[in-house]
């Protein structure tokens, strides 16, 4: 009997048209995975559009250490919802709302610096309808104004922007925006805090978020105008600020029996030190809050009620200037709007020429 031939130790799995074909098997699922998905991509882009509209900011912020958060230099952002509004906001060479007021050794006009977030940079209004620029348009060219403003900036990173930029201006007011998101802003990006073993100064630190390389690689991208995207984007973002302030209150909470809110104790420490500052600096610290929201915090209330009173800031209630006016909102959900802005300049003016004649 003839004996059978032995094994060959080649697998026939590894011969060269068996690899082709497999070559061939692994792009044609590629190309049809693609071809499914991009339709499916495509009505889901559109129904988005035509059904239920979301907000996008484009280009979006551009990651800082030293912020957390900053806008692009020289850009024009458009905001929008696509059938219901949109706004343009641009952005000087100094990353900041309106136009560049170059540093100087000295100045020729009083300078007054504004503080503050979205209502500050006037987040729901085109160029040139943000109270910062009204002010200016009401004081009348004596005066300059800069608007150092920024969207979702809480106090801490308005602090060191001040210390950064607004000082440079040599400033005889300091006008501070408040809202009550600041409080947990401050959570998010904690980069500046009140030294626990001295009377004067701050510390700045650098910001810890973990997600600064999406900011990198997609602020700027055309991905930031996708419906599909930014419906993605909105409830992942909720859910790692909240994860991120949850965390900040934990770190924070030295007493768990405390009645004020970390968030809270953090502010008053930030707002008292601040005021102390610039009382000692010779700067008027002007503060407005937006439609009575300063008053949902009772004892930060107080604090400011109690540095008013001992002359280390001027708080100016605001909620009057909107009694028996209408429509003064944005369509983009804000409380000021162009009506809003305007009369938020108006009275600042007159606020200002008060304090500094």
């Amino acid at each position: 009997m003839t004996p059978s031939p032995p094994p060959s130790s080649k697998s026939p799995d590894r011969s060269p048209g068996t690899q082709l074909t497999r070559k061939k098997k692994l792009v044609f699922s590629i190309a049809l995975i693609f071809v499914t998905l991009v339709p499916l991509v495509a009505l889901a882009e559109i129904s988005i559009r035509l059904l239920s509209p979301v907000e996008f900011l484009h280009p979006r912020y551009q990651y800082s250490p030293e912020y957390g958060l900053i806008l692009f230099e020289s850009t024009r952002m458009v905001h929008s919802v696509p059938g219901k509004y949109e706004f343009h906001y641009t952005v000087n060479e100094n990353g900041h709302r309106g136009p560049a007021v170059p540093t100087a050794d000295s100045y020729s006009t009083r300078n007054i610096v504004v503080l503050g977030d979205s209502y500050a940079f006037g987040t729901g209004v085109d160029d040139g309808e943000e109270f910062a620029t009204r002010l200016g348009e009401e004081l009348g060219t004596d005066f300059t104004v800069i608007n150092l403003g920024n969207p979702g900036w809480g106090l801490t990173q308005q602090i060191r922007r001040f210390y950064d930029t607004g000082r440079l201006y040599r400033p005889e007011v300091v006008v501070l925006q408040f809202s009550r998101n600041d409080l947990v802003d401050n959570l998010e990006y904690l980069v500046t805090t009140v030294p626990e073993n001295s009377d004067t100064g701050f510390e700045f630190r650098t910001s810890n978020q973990k997600f600064g390389w999406v900011k990198k690689y997609l602020s700027r991208s055309i991905i930031q105008r996708s419906q599909l995207y930014n419906l993605v984007r909105h409830r992942g973002y909720k859910l790692i600020k909240k994860l991120t302030v949850r965390k900040a209150e934990k770190e924070l909470a030295t007493d768990p029996s405390a009645e004020i809110s970390p968030a809270e104790t953090l502010y008053m420490q930030l707002i008292g030190r601040f005021a102390e500052e610039l009382s000692r600096d010779q700067i008027t610290l002007l503060m407005i809050s937006v439609n009575g929201q300063l008053d949902e915090s009772l004892e930060l209330r107080e604090l400011v009620g109690e540095l008013h009173h001992a002359g280390k800031l001027t708080y100016v209630e605001g909620e009057p200037w909107f009694e028996n006016v209408t429509d003064y909102g944005s369509p983009e959900g804000h409380f000021w709007g162009v009506k809003g802005h305007a009369i938020v300049g108006e009275h600042l003016a007159l606020e200002i020429r008060r304090l500094v004649q």
